[in-house]
């Protein structure tokens, strides 16, 4: 039960990354749904910890933010 839990946090820990740089970059979640070719209910289910991303759309992310994707999952 405790990976589980490792899991879940590190998902949403991703996610608050994800919101933090976007909301930093005066972004919406449509906004940077369409620069980083994924679905807007997607982005949004990352940032609330539902969805565990690839390290593509980790990339794809980190690109459009302007930041790494190590810095993406800092503290995860």
């Amino acid at each position: 039960m405790p990976r589980l839990h490792n899991e879940e946090t590190t998902l949403k820990t991703i996610g608050a990354n994800v919101r933090i740089y976007r909301e930093e970059r005066g972004l919406s979640q449509s906004d940077l749904a369409t620069l980083g070719e994924v679905d807007r209910s997607y982005l949004s289910q990352l940032e609330n910890g539902k969805r565990n991303p690839s390290i593509g759309v980790l990339w794809k992310m980190a690109k459009v933010l302007r930041v790494t994707v190590s810095d993406l999952t800092a503290g995860a």
